[in-house]
């Protein structure tokens, strides 16, 4: 494998925690049934059979052998990877790893020369477990397998979709069993939660987060921003529309800006992947850097402070 695939099969691993030869499961709690949503997003949904679970030194691993696709191509056997002793939300605290078992999987796959990768799909707000998980009992009353066997009677042409209080859910066009073009999706109560554009199944461009106050309907309250189905860039934003928070997003680092009221930047944090170092900035309130630290991991290596001119007044750097 060349140096770019072993950089980007780590860079793409979903993560996990190990303790004594297990997986530790996170506080998040388990959905009870997808949602159109989490359908939408998922590139690859299919059952299959747990062949083998491996936990290594560096590399949790689970080898699958795929039955029933109910969305995208499958390979024949799929596995995961995962790196270890870093926070997730894939598993609540009752899932078991046992060969030959049956499962329910979310994934999104790429394709890099001739080599397919997967990922499951993870929540990335950490309130809910990620989807995947073992089949529960009777298959044929597994609420996941029931609702994905209703939905795929309804992935072609424009759809609406209601709850069982005839509330609108989620609304979008459907081609080939994929989302494209623009799509709603809803808050229990009715009100507008989320909406954006797919492309070719994917996630694309601008998507906008609402909320409603008592005196103002669909406040956008945050944007992020899409290519090929990969979150690039997050936005929040105050009521009156001011951005206050930007974190950008790379395979190779993470950018966060902190925002006064007028704009400028009041503080940003550098994350480089690689090889886990980190750059905090702090600003006056004229733009001239205040303070600026750098991290090995949690280590605190160097710190220089500044004068409001700019002129350097202190440093102090780590020695070896």
């Amino acid at each position: 494998m060349t140096a770019f695939f072993t950089k980007f099969l780590y860079a793409s691993l979903f993560l996990l925690i190990l303790y004594s030869g297990e997986i530790n499961a996170c506080s998040c709690r388990e959905k009870l049934s997808p949602t159109v949503m989490d359908l939408n997003d998922s590139e690859l949904v299919f059952t299959a059979t747990l062949l083998e679970y491996k936990i290594g030194m560096a590399v949790v691993s689970l080898k699958f052998r795929t039955n029933h696709g109910y969305k995208g191509t499958l390979d024949q056997v799929v596995t995961f990877y995962f790196k270890p002793k870093i926070g997730h939300t894939l598993f609540n605290k009752d899932v078991k790893f046992e060969e030959q078992e049956d499962w329910i999987i979310f994934a999104r796959k790429k394709v890099i020369g001739e080599r397919s990768y997967y990922r499951l799909i993870d929540d990335g707000g950490g309130k809910y477990c990620a989807l995947s998980r073992p089949i529960m009992g009777n298959p044929d009353k597994d609420p996941y397998l029931l609702y994905l066997a209703k939905m795929e009677k309804q992935t072609n042409g424009f759809q609406k979709f209601y709850n069982e209080e005839d509330l609108l859910i989620a609304e979008g066009k459907y081609e080939d069993n994929n989302p494209i073009s623009e799509w709603k999706y809803y808050k229990p109560s009715g009100e507008l939660q989320i909406s954006g554009n797919y492309m070719f199944g994917k996630r694309e461009g601008e998507w906008l987060k609402y909320t409603t106050t008592s005196k103002v309907k669909d406040v956008v309250i945050q944007k992020r921003f899409y290519h090929q189905g990969e979150l690039r860039e997050i936005h929040d934003l105050k009521y009156s529309g001011s951005v206050t928070f930007k974190k950008i997003l790379s395979d190779t680092a993470e950018i966060r800006h902190y925002l006064n009221h007028d704009g400028s930047v009041k503080s940003s944090i550098h994350k480089n992947k690689d090889d886990n170092s980190m750059n905090t900035i702090n600003y006056y309130d004229n733009g001239v850097i205040r303070e600026k630290k750098y991290f090995i991991g949690n280590k605190l290596m160097s710190k220089h402070r500044y004068d409001e001119n700019g002129q350097k007044v202190s440093e102090w750097i780590r020695e070896n």
